[in-house]
């Protein structure tokens, strides 16, 4: 059959198959891979793996929230490479050889941080017409809104109320909790971390991370300063944290201020396993 009559996902699963397969006969060796989501830690991790990649003789690639370059990438660089993927539960069972970490946030700290950055970001997507699967994404018609001409969710957010622009960045988020929720945390080849922890204490946890990924020993302490080049008491002392930076605030329990109550129990009687999983009701 031509693979172009064969359905797009399957299309999608045969090209990455056959990409992995060539990674699988041509490398040996731990590939280090970094899942997260968007507003925990994702600009400070990219900046790290960015200056630790030459150190380890490592290609580094940030896939971001596209799963099939992380998978194209992955086939590419084989075992020599460091691969960042957000928003996404990789299908773990797919990599070859692997060592990796995976960090969490408490949600509702994550709606708070997404939310005031979506209000300026100059990403992309926040900034196009809104398109009809977003819409959808969003519940654009529960609400009752009605779309201006071209209107992007950057703008949408800016138009509405606070409350009503918390609800549509909580329907733009459930996938990503759900993500969150169904992932394995009893991986041992994943190191898991938390957005809090790291932030009260970036060495000792770096340190792990860094121990996890098998880093010898004679660099860990290099490795380790650049952490603390990029850390977020840094960025402060640079006059880099602020409502319109991409490190706001940083410091964590700002939904008790901020989220409204009504999403807040939303979230909560949604993703109630999530949240005593992760241990993160009061």
């Amino acid at each position: 059959m031509h693979l172009k009559k064969i359905p797009h996902y399957g299309r999608y699963f045969i090209l990455i198959g056959s990409q992995l397969l060539k990674s699988y006969l041509r490398k040996e060796g731990p590939i280090i891979v970094h899942f997260g989501y968007h507003k925990a830690m994702t600009s400070f991790f990219h900046k790290v793996f960015i200056d630790i990649a030459p150190l380890l003789r490592r290609e580094y690639f940030h896939a971001f929230n596209n799963l099939f370059k992380f998978y194209e990438k992955l086939a590419s660089m084989g075992s020599e490479g460091i691969l960042c993927l957000n928003n996404h539960p990789a299908q773990t069972f797919l990599l070859p050889n692997y060592v990796g970490s995976h960090i969490v946030r408490d949600p509702r700290d994550l709606l708070v941080s997404g939310y005031k950055y979506h209000l300026w970001s100059e990403e992309s997507w926040v900034n196009i017409p809104i398109s009809n699967a977003m819409s959808k994404k969003l519940k654009i018609n529960k609400y009752g809104l009605h779309l201006k001409q071209d209107e992007s969710y950057r703008q949408l957010l800016n138009r509405v109320d606070k409350d009503l622009g918390y609800q549509l960045e909580f329907n733009w988020r459930q996938p990503h909790f759900t993500q969150m929720q169904n992932w394995d945390y009893e991986n041992p080849n994943i190191i898991e971390v938390k957005y809090e922890d790291i932030f009260q204490n970036e060495n000792v946890w770096f340190q792990k991370i860094f121990k996890h990924y098998g880093v010898p020993d004679i660099l860990l302490d290099v490795c380790l300063k650049i952490v603390e080049k990029h850390s977020f008491k840094v960025l402060q002392k640079q006059g880099n944290i602020g409502d319109k930076k991409h490190a706001r605030i940083g410091s964590p329990g700002q939904w008790k201020e901020e989220l409204p109550g009504t999403v807040a129990k939303k979230l909560l009687y949604k993703y109630t396993p999530l949240m005593t999983k992760l241990n993160y009701l009061e």
